[in-house]
Order: structure tokens, then sequence, then C-alpha cells
């Protein structure tokens, strides 16, 4: 909960394999979707992951509010990210 988070022991890595292996459904799914509508995919993964490891703690600073959501600050980070894909999506 909330008091785990501000004690930072709310800290949680995993395996990148694993995190591929349980978002592959999701992805696969996304990835149809896009090539059939023509859509452009923005894939933020790389922000939360290395090569080896996903985490929701980067320097300190939480990734995630909760289970399912990333944290405010984290939305700020990836905002650059997501403005880049979408002005290259809008040519």
């Amino acid at each position: 909960g909330w008091r785990e988070l501000a004690e930072a022991k709310c800290v949680a890595n995993m395996p990148r394999e694993v995190a591929d292996a349980i978002q592959q459904p999701q992805r696969s799914s996304l990835q149809r979707i896009a090539r059939e509508t023509g859509a452009s995919l923005w894939d933020p993964r790389e922000f939360f992951c290395s090569d080896d490891l996903c985490t929701t703690k980067r320097s300190k600073v939480d990734l995630y509010r909760d289970a399912l959501h990333i944290s405010p600050l984290a939305s700020a980070m990836l905002a650059s990210s997501l403005a880049e894909f979408l002005a290259e999506a809008n040519g």
C-alpha cells in the first residue's frame, strides 16, 4: 500500500523474459490490431526495462503508482518520447 511506497519497501524487479512472457498476449493483440487498422503503436517498454530486468523504481523514482498505473512523474518523464512518436506518426 501507500505506507510501503512511502517507506520504499514496494520495489518490484522482474526478469525481462518473465515480463515479456506475461505481456505477450496483450502485445500480440495490439500489434495485430495496429497492422489491421494501419495504426502506429507506441511502446514505452524500454523506459521500464533494461535488456535483463524490468523494475518499478529507477534512481529513487517510483515508476508505478500501483500495480496497474504508472506514476505521475513517470508519465512526465515519458511525455517527450510520446510527443516525438506522435510527431513522427503524423508526418
